[in-house]
């Protein structure tokens, strides 16, 4: 559960200093959204809370002009997926995932975005996924 209650704490913590710089809320989440897997159920429901986490701070702090906004990269070539591919016996080829610097610079694009408008979940995935 270290996914969401990390995620409220360091959010309640800098709640004032983002009201302030009319500030980004970034929850980096689960890939293609929350969904059941046997196994996994502490994992899936931590994401699933993370993903309602955003949702309610993105409609308490509107108004305090804070953006808030969910991030659901797919497969990305981590030592993390490596082990949970492993696990489920699928194959790993990192080649053909996302590369970390990739899905870094999508989140900075998010962040740069100056206009009025917001984009509240933003998937990233590779072409063929």
């Amino acid at each position: 559960m270290v996914n969401v209650v990390a995620a409220a704490e360091l959010t309640r913590v800098l709640l004032p200093a983002l009201r302030i710089a009319s500030g980004h809320v970034l929850l980096v989440n689960a890939s293609q959204g929350v969904r059941a897997v046997p196994g996994w159920s502490a994992y899936c429901a931590s994401k699933a809370a993370l993903r309602e986490l955003a949702d309610c701070l993105r409609r308490e702090e509107s108004p305090h002009g804070v953006k808030v906004a969910s991030i659901y990269p797919s497969g990305t070539a981590t030592n993390l997926l490596r082990t949970v591919r492993g696990r489920f016996g699928r194959p790993y080829d990192p080649a053909r995932c996302l590369q970390p610097e990739v899905v870094a610079r999508r989140i900075v694009d998010l962040l740069e975005v100056v206009d009025h408008t917001l984009l509240a979940e933003v998937t990233i995935t590779r072409p063929q996924d």
